[in-house]
């Protein structure tokens, strides 16, 4: 499970927490400390997905499992590059199939991480 260092980073400096040594902090202040931990598990941050300079689609291991084509749940690739606003040369390079794109399961087999 991932925390969002952000949000506990935050939480701390918001209430003058930042340079306190732990041992120093009082009961409510760890209790409290430890709802922002959890609240942080609770919101986790995801990595979008991008193209690189060569027009590589990746896909995060970290990625919101919406873009997780391979899983069940997630989208296709193509809802997932629609939503990037990718052009056209991209969405024929991995979704049109007669525009020489690739198929499912080829393009599955690019991805590093990718189990079907």
């Amino acid at each position: 499970m991932e925390i969002d260092l952000t949000i506990i980073g935050s939480w701390l400096i918001e209430n003058n927490l930042m340079n306190k040594p732990f041992q120093d902090l009082t009961e409510p202040e760890i209790n409290a400390l430890c709802e922002q931990v959890h609240f942080s598990t609770l919101n986790p941050v995801y990595s979008p997905p991008y193209i690189d300079e060569t027009g590589t689609l990746y896909i995060p291991q970290n990625a919101h499992p919406i873009h997780r084509y391979w899983e069940s749940g997630g989208q296709s690739i193509e809802k997932t590059l629609q939503a990037m606003g990718v052009s056209d040369e991209i969405m024929d390079r991995y979704v049109r199939k007669e525009a020489g794109g690739l198929t499912r399961h080829q393009a599955c087999q690019i991805w590093a991480g990718c189990l079907e």
